[in-house]
């Protein structure tokens, strides 16, 4: 599956579902539901993998207008 890089992202908050990403790009906040990040993320919880490069769903990205 095709997936979409974002970089310097830092995650804000997490729940159990998802995450909320500051994308330092775009200078937004979102919340990525956990089931679309992909498994090349870099960022995928709040703790030690919190910075980095965010690889989420191709789907989602074009949803959120990313692409």
């Amino acid at each position: 599956m095709r997936s979409f890089e974002l970089d310097d992202c830092e995650v804000r908050r997490e729940t159990d579902k998802a995450l909320l990403v500051y994308i330092e790009d775009l200078d937004e906040e979102a919340w990525v539901p956990r089931s679309v990040i992909h498994d090349d993320s870099e960022v995928f919880d709040a703790d030690e993998n919190s910075e980095g490069v965010l690889a989420v769903k191709m789907w989602f990205a074009e949803k959120q207008g990313w692409v």
